[in-house]
């Protein structure tokens, strides 16, 4: 067993991006913070696969095999309900997603999209934010045991607001598939 504050021996993260650069300084790869500040020892761990959606999750794991996922991508609604939906098949029962970004709007004048809060506070699972913080900007989520149940309910708020994003049909049908 790994010591607190040491990761166990045998972990795995993978990072998906849908660009190859980061997007606030083009001349970065995704990836770059990470390559700059961690040890050779710990990057072997990291796979960082880009260009990538979370469909991409869905085509290189195992269902039931993730047991934590953090979601900060695409915040315009519905992209956040159809990342998780893409990524649901995957996603064991008992599984921590984090979704960044759930008080935006209310943090950052500028940045009036709603996906992430909408997502969070819609869905009716087991949930904790950081109840320290005057408005948390981190959700988690606990993946149930009725993935269905789950499913419907994504699918529910899909359709509960106005879309601020129009994504293709193919889009749709790859993350619903």
């Amino acid at each position: 067993m790994a010591a607190v504050g040491e990761a166990p021996a045998d972990f795995e993260v993978h990072s998906y991006d849908i660009s190859t650069r980061f997007y606030a300084n083009r001349e970065k790869q995704v990836g770059d913070a990470a390559r700059e500040m961690l040890d050779s020892e710990l990057l072997e761990h990291i796979s960082f696969h880009a260009p990538a959606t979370a469909s991409t999750v869905r085509e290189q794991h195992d269902p039931d095999s993730i047991g934590f996922a953090f979601i900060d991508a695409a915040h315009k609604h519905p992209w956040p309900v159809l990342d998780l939906l893409a990524m649901l098949t995957c996603l064991r029962p008992g599984a921590d997603v984090l979704l960044h970004d759930i008080h935006l709007p209310q943090l950052v004048e500028e940045n009036k999209v709603f996906g992430a809060q909408w997502l969070y506070e819609g869905l009716d699972v087991e949930k904790e934010s950081d109840g320290d913080a005057p408005l948390p900007n981190i959700g988690g989520i606990k993946i149930p045991d009725d993935k269905a149940q789950l499913r419907d309910q994504l699918l529910a708020l899909m359709d509960a607001r106005e879309w601020e994003i129009e994504p293709s049909p193919e889009q749709i049908q790859i993350a619903l598939a």
